[in-house]
């Protein structure tokens, strides 16, 4: 698994983190709908991590062990998270901004903490959560992750 500065990527620790900011989103907001998009959205958005598992392992089966081995110990090949982007970051601020509804702005927050977390903790250059940069190396995770010394 992979550790920075005692940090390491894993649901739990997105979950730990959703939790907290979701209750203080409740207390800030006053409001179940957006305390409850904060939960969702900060875990469930790791979703995008399924389709980089079936692209790699091409094919219709799933084991939760090896789900998380290949993604914990950066065993993909490729890795594209489509949702952990810049630029879908930016299409979502633009629609939360436009329509200002609770859900949303949990959601926002959600997505905007789970982020900033991955950034923090994850060996990926500060580029690499820009979907165009990831394009441009045809997705390798080689290129996308600081895994010196691997």
């Amino acid at each position: 698994m992979f550790k920075i500065g005692g940090c390491a990527f894993k649901l739990e620790v997105h979950i730990i983190i959703s939790i907290a900011v979701s209750s203080v989103a409740y207390l800030v907001f006053k409001s179940y709908e957006v305390a409850i998009s904060v939960l969702l959205a900060g875990i469930f958005i790791d979703l995008d991590h399924l389709f980089d598992y079936f692209m790699d392992v091409k094919k219709i089966t799933f084991g939760f062990s090896d789900f998380f081995y290949r993604l914990n110990e950066a065993r993909l090949k490729k890795v594209y998270v489509l949702l952990h982007s810049y630029e879908v970051l930016a299409v979502f601020t633009f629609i939360v901004i436009k329509l200002k509804t609770p859900i949303l702005l949990g959601a926002y927050i959600g997505v905007l903490t789970h982020f900033m977390a991955d950034i923090m903790c994850w060996r990926a250059y500060f580029y690499s959560y820009s979907l165009i940069y990831r394009a441009s190396v045809r997705f390798d995770t080689k290129k996308i992750f600081n895994l010196a010394g691997e």
